[in-house]
């Protein structure tokens, strides 16, 4: 499953449905209007609540953001998501 959470560049989310038509894999978006943790967060409930294996989440991408950043957003995410605590 690809989970368009790119709200800044609309013409990302639609990029993302044509690519996810082609290959014949779901994408989950919610628009421009949703904050992009909350589309992540939301795609990756809806990906394990249709028992997806692999969900790729397709954000606005930023050259400054560090591998370290993003681990400490979407680890504590996943884990909500995927982990029985």
């Amino acid at each position: 499953m690809l989970v368009a959470a790119d709200v800044y560049r609309p013409a990302a989310i639609d990029q993302l449905n044509i690519l996810g038509k082609k290959v014949g894999v779901p994408v989950y978006s919610e628009g421009t209007d949703a904050k992009p943790s909350q589309i992540a967060k939301n795609g990756l409930k809806e990906g394990k609540s249709q028992k997806k294996d692999v969900i790729i989440v397709d954000t606005a991408g930023r050259l400054q953001v560090t591998f370290m950043f993003v681990a400490s957003i979407f680890v504590p995410l996943i884990c909500s998501c995927y982990c029985k605590i």
